[in-house]
């Protein structure tokens, strides 16, 4: 049987490749954070992600079993492109309009989603940064009190001045508060070699840096008209630093034209999934995989 994967030709993604991806995953206007340029690159090994050429377009290829949906200027030529490459095909990280367009072109696919604990928690990018109105009394709360206790504090966008502090905060961290899984490891090292190539992955970053230290770190990247919130880290022993951070992190970031901020998702984390919500989310991205036989 003739598969789409055996039909395609798979490239390792590299930092060589980021400028690529940006362009092509640019045009696409879900606002999941799976089709994102910086969270391709960041997981690529641990989730073994290689990149696909279809038509003139991009698709990322997951463990050798599964496609995104292809991303680029002619991406519904290309849809078709993949569609006629072969079966049997999975498609992951669809959104549900992706899953619209599928069904369309192939009303007898199989549809599953991938469940709550997957859902891309989106923002309001202008509440985040004004924190306006009683439903945020809380998160001010936590803010002010941080302030009166940590007076100095301040943020600093990640730049060549204060990488040193970035790397420190990421070993402190992660000695600290990491769980000691595989999968924690590997972000260490991500971290590690994102801020090593930092200029090169052009992303948003930002620390909240306390005297000679920093104490909270947030990565991100713009796509389209959303901020996508990927790492979001903070010392806990500072009472308030995380509500900080967030409306820190917003402001700095969530500027021309940004309209949202996506936070990603809680994958089950019930300590997770009560913070996102405390910021009162205006979507649950939910997100599927279809399976064409």
């Amino acid at each position: 049987m003739n598969t789409a994967l055996e039909a395609l030709k798979q490239e390792t993604i590299t930092i060589k490749t980021l400028p690529a991806l940006r362009e092509a995953f640019s045009h696409y206007k879900s606002r999941l954070c799976d089709i994102s340029a910086g969270v391709a690159l960041f997981w690529r090994d641990y989730y073994e992600i290689s990149l696909v050429r279809v038509g003139d377009c991009l698709s990322l290829c997951y463990g050798g079993k599964r496609l995104s949906l292809p991303q680029g200027k002619n991406a519904d030529s290309a849809l078709r492109l993949l569609l006629d490459a072969g079966r049997p095909l999975t498609l992951a990280g669809l959104s549900e309009d992706d899953v619209k367009r599928v069904l369309a072109l192939c009303p007898e696919a199989t549809v599953r989603s991938l469940g709550r604990d997957y859902c891309d928690y989106l923002y309001d990018a202008e509440s985040l940064v004004t924190l306006a109105g009683r439903r945020f009394s809380g998160q001010r709360n936590h803010i002010n009190k941080f302030g009166k206790l940590y007076p100095d504090a301040r943020f600093e966008p990640i730049c060549t001045d204060n990488l040193t502090l970035a790397r420190e905060f990421c070993r402190d961290y992660f000695e600290n508060y990491g769980k000691k899984t595989g999968v924690s490891d590997y972000e260490y090292k991500a971290l590690l070699h994102q801020l090593d190539h930092w200029d090169t992955y052009g992303q948003c970053g930002g620390l909240l840096v306390d005297g000679d230290r920093a104490i909270a770190l947030s990565v991100g990247e713009v796509v389209g008209d959303t901020l996508i919130v990927h790492t979001e880290k903070a010392d806990i022993r500072y009472a308030g630093v995380y509500p900080m951070m967030v409306n820190a992190f917003a402001r700095a970031f969530a500027t021309d034209g940004v309209r949202y901020i996506n936070r990603e998702e809680d994958l089950g984390d019930e300590g997770l999934r009560t913070s996102k919500l405390s910021y009162h989310p205006v979507a649950l991205l939910e997100k599927f995989t279809v399976t064409l036989s």
